[in-house]
């Protein structure tokens, strides 16, 4: 039986939210990075500074989430999963 995703309905719903706030959070600490405004590169203000390969890392794994989350193509669904 071919892999179908992981789409079930309004369960998915928490992961859905979950992919989409890590991977706004992530493209924010990047844009922080990329403009040179520190303030952006913190989750909390006053808290550790996230670096740039970790904002990478967890915008790809959000957007894995949601790759998996919808029923792509065979090929989109194969990235994600790498």
């Amino acid at each position: 039986m071919p892999y179908s995703g992981l789409s079930c309905g309004t369960r998915a719903m928490p992961a859905r939210f979950a992919a989409t706030i890590a991977a706004l959070v992530a493209l924010v600490a990047l844009a922080g990075w990329a403009l040179r405004f520190a303030a952006l590169t913190g989750v909390l203000p006053g808290s550790v500074e996230m670096k740039t390969n970790t904002a990478i890392a967890i915008f790809l794994c959000g957007l894995a989430l949601l790759l998996g989350m919808d029923r792509a193509s065979t090929g989109l669904e194969r990235l994600g999963q790498g």
